[in-house]
């Protein structure tokens, strides 16, 4: 057994209770942009169109989604409904950078094939 000392223990789970398992199941091109894609993103209950950057966004994969009015720790701001490019995009998937996790932005988190559309990403 090791003996070390802990100085702080940090519990994200109080900003991370608004995220929820987003299934992405279709991904098509921006019409107005050559680098971003248009994600229609499932949680279960609801389809969101999502405007996504990220080289990984495919359909199929599931996803960390943050539904418009969820703050984002990571970024210090509140997502709202914008356009970008001219489409309006009604939610985000998040790398773990939006979450506060790590200093990666380059790329969406893949959460595993047992993630369930809907579910909270702190159950």
């Amino acid at each position: 057994m090791i003996g070390l000392e802990v100085e702080e223990v940090i519990d994200r789970s109080e900003h991370l209770g608004p995220f929820i398992v987003g299934h992405v199941i279709d991904v098509g091109p921006h019409p107005n942009a050559d680098r971003l894609k248009l994600c229609v993103v499932d949680t279960g209950s609801e389809r969101f169109e999502v405007v996504c950057g990220a080289p990984n966004a495919r359909a199929g994969i599931k996803g960390v989604f943050a539904p418009i009015g969820t703050y984002m720790p990571g970024a210090g701001f509140t997502l709202e409904k914008r356009a970008i490019r001219g489409v309006t995009g009604y939610g985000m998937l998040c790398s773990e950078r939006e979450l506060g996790l790590s200093e990666n932005h380059d790329e969406i988190i893949e959460l595993g094939a047992t993630a369930q559309a809907g579910d909270s990403l702190v159950q």
